[in-house]
């Protein structure tokens, strides 16, 4: 009961602080509008949130993850620390363009069109600033907490494969506060986040190193932003692909593509090319 008693405590500490640094600039953002409620139609305060709320996530999340590896977690947590390498940079970089290319490959299969709607230039605009820093800050955090903390402290108590069930499965629970999505989808995103989750430990777990986990979520969430892949057309980017059938299967439902079958496939895919991986290099190690 002790080990479950510390589990519990060193997985919920770390996505509380999750959730926390990723509420906190959005209440004090929002407090203007409580005083001037005009503003919040305001095109300069809208775009400078979209700056500032994930630039002040990264920054209360780090520190505060700092604060616990000192104080709660009495663990060095190497992975996160170790230098990067150029060359390991590259290969990491490597293993992003195969899953980009396996779920491309898995879409066209599944029925994909271009288009290039009418484009509204101020949701085009919001888009841009917006995703242009979340798309990095995010992965980071993500990392840290779910790799870097939980498969690492829940290891300590039991073991590596507890640790990537675990992590993996709350991966995949934490993307549900994204917004309300109806039971189908809410299931599609959950095995969609498991199997991301279960392919980032397995990745971990073979580089030894944080940043190659961080490299492939950050270049996937960057790539599929810039080349969006959905079932309905949008206008606030000047082109998209979309899905020609209209099954929830095929198109991911409301949570988008991330969870439709063509990216089901290429996550098995990877998870299975990574096993090998790891089988491998485990048998090398152990002669």
């Amino acid at each position: 009961m002790k080990k479950l008693g510390i589990t519990i405590r060193d997985v919920v500490v770390i996505l509380l602080l999750v959730v926390v640094a990723q509420v906190i600039p959005q209440i004090v953002l929002g407090l203007p509008q409580i005083f001037s409620p005009a503003i919040k139609n305001s095109h300069s305060y809208i775009l400078m949130s979209f700056v500032l709320i994930p630039l002040c996530y990264l920054f209360l999340f780090y520190y505060g993850f700092v604060w616990l590896k000192k104080h709660l977690y009495n663990n060095d947590f190497n992975s996160i620390t170790v230098h990067l390498k150029p060359i390991d940079g590259i290969k990491y970089f490597s293993y992003a363009l195969l899953l980009i290319v396996l779920l491309l490959c898995g879409s066209f299969i599944a029925g994909l069109h271009l288009t290039t709607p009418v484009l509204n230039h101020w949701e085009f605009t919001q888009n841009l600033v917006s995703e242009g820093l979340m798309f990095f800050a995010p992965p980071f955090v993500e990392e840290v907490a779910f790799r870097g903390v939980i498969i690492e402290q829940v290891a300590r108590q039991y073991n590596l494969i507890t640790g990537v069930i675990v992590s993996s499965l709350l991966f995949g629970l934490v993307h549900l506060m994204n917004g309300a999505l109806n039971f189908i989808s809410a299931v599609q995103l959950i095995l969609s986040g498991a199997l991301m989750g279960c392919l980032l430990s397995l990745i971990y777990l073979y580089t030894g190193s944080i940043w190659a986990n961080y490299i492939l979520h950050a270049t996937y969430n960057l790539f599929f932003t810039i080349v969006p892949i959905q079932a309905n057309v949008t206008h606030d980017w000047p082109f998209q692909f979309i899905f020609t059938s209209h099954s929830q299967l095929i198109t991911g439902g409301q949570y988008g593509s991330d969870c439709s079958l063509a990216f089901y496939v290429a996550y098995l895919l990877m998870i299975v090319l990574f096993l090998y991986l790891l089988r491998s290099k485990w048998v090398r190690n152990s002669h």
